[in-house]
């Protein structure tokens, strides 16, 4: 009798392993269902000292509307852990677009803008532009 209680408990774990593999793993499902976060970019030009930009995305109303824009200037190498933030500004609508816009600034240097990521919205870098003042 011990011997077919034996391979019954055999049989029974076997037969969960089967079920387990057949369902896949507990996350598999959970992760699959997740969203993916949308697509953002954002633009920066100058006029003078002031800058402005674009804040485009897949999903405008959630990943453009009322963002936080920050304007970094570039000391050295993009990226190096030296660079500054030093403005900042909060997308609105113009048109069909989400517009951002420094005002003068007065600073002359190179800088990007940069949109943090949000839930369901990616980040977003801008290319670096040399901000001088016309005289």
């Amino acid at each position: 009798m011990n011997t077919v209680i034996a391979g019954g408990q055999a049989l029974l774990v076997g037969l969960g392993a089967v079920a387990l593999a057949v369902t896949g793993p507990v996350t598999g499902p959970v992760g699959a269902g997740a969203a993916t976060k949308a697509k953002v970019s954002v633009t920066i030009s100058q006029v003078n000292t002031e800058m402005s930009g674009k804040v485009t995305s897949s999903k405008p109303a959630k990943c453009a509307k009322n963002r936080t824009v920050w304007v970094w200037e570039q000391i050295g190498a993009r990226g190096g852990g030296d660079d500054v933030k030093r403005f900042k500004d909060t997308t609105s609508k113009q048109g069909n677009a989400y517009v951002w816009n420094t005002g003068n600034t007065g600073v002359e240097g190179y800088f990007y803008a940069k949109v943090p990521a949000k839930p369901g919205c990616r980040a977003a870098v801008s290319k670096t532009i040399k901000s001088v003042r016309n005289t």
